[in-house]
């Protein structure tokens, strides 16, 4: 199978194929796998329930909270498993799709599932898709041109034009929360000095790296809190805080409220 990057399909030479959206519903701690039989086919999820963990067979697990999307290349093996209220909801929106070259060869994106970066328009792209497939006898043309401005668009978040050793640091730290993250070994796999790592990166994010990553690790808990079927120590334990006491005075110290306080007021 050919392996193609996301930058590789604004050239012209691939073409979309086979676009199908399930609008799914789960029930709490449903899950699926693509183990044995590894993914047949290409994917986009735009999570809408609480939150959805997906465990790759080689690589650490991704915490997905409502609103993420994530890339499911073709090819790749992991479990997901869904956490929802209780009863079945609609708990994510996928989008599963062929590339072929112009001499009809089936490729795949390369790499493992991972988490896109935030956007505000996808759930109006996701919402777009679903009403697009339902509702139209052929939805082929507008499904590819949907999903053209979405490739587009994701391709000009990236920071290609001006790269940066920082990026893909941001991109280690915003996946793996539930890890100890250490800002020398942060500042080794950027090729820098601590000092120098310290300084572009609050360049960068205008926060330093311990702030920049207590920020997103109460962003995720708050997602998180949304959740009536979460309690307080396993959100301590997703987001790798020291103990449950720690992380109810960090979130605190940051919000003003207990996570209890919070949880109440949602």
């Amino acid at each position: 199978m050919n392996l193609i990057q996301i930058s590789d399909l604004q050239s012209g030479k691939y073409a979309f194929h086979r676009i199908v959206v399930f609008e799914q519903e789960w029930r709490n701690n449903e899950s699926y796998r693509y183990i044995d039989t590894p993914r047949p086919n290409n994917g986009l999820i735009y999570i809408t329930c609480q939150k959805a963990v997906f465990a790759p067979v080689n690589g650490p697990a991704i915490l997905a909270c409502q609103g993420d999307v994530l890339l499911l290349p073709k090819g790749s093996s992991y479990t997901a498993t869904f956490y929802t209220d209780g009863n079945a909801e609609i708990a994510s929106i996928l989008v599963n799709f062929d590339i072929r070259t112009e001499a009809g060869v089936l490729c795949g994106l390369d790499g493992s599932p991972k988490l896109l970066p935030n956007d505000p328009d996808w759930k109006q792209f996701f919402s777009r898709m679903a009403h697009i497939y339902r509702s139209r006898t052929y939805p082929h043309l507008e499904l590819t041109e949907a999903l053209c401005q979405f490739f587009l668009k994701l391709n000009r978040q990236r920071p290609e034009s001006t790269p940066s050793p920082i990026y893909p640091v941001l991109s280690y730290m915003d996946h793996h929360l539930h890890k100890e993250l250490y800002i020398p070994e942060l500042a080794k796999s950027a090729g820098m000095s601590e000092s120098v790592f310290r300084k572009v990166f609050r360049q960068h994010t205008g926060q330093s790296p311990a702030a920049y990553i207590t920020a997103m690790k109460i962003r995720k808990a708050k997602e998180l809190l949304s959740s009536q079927d979460i309690t307080l120590d396993q959100i301590s334990a997703l987001l790798g805080f020291f103990d449950t006491a720690y992380f109810c005075k960090v979130f605190k110290k940051e919000t003003g409220l207990t996570p209890t306080q919070y949880k109440s007021r949602k």
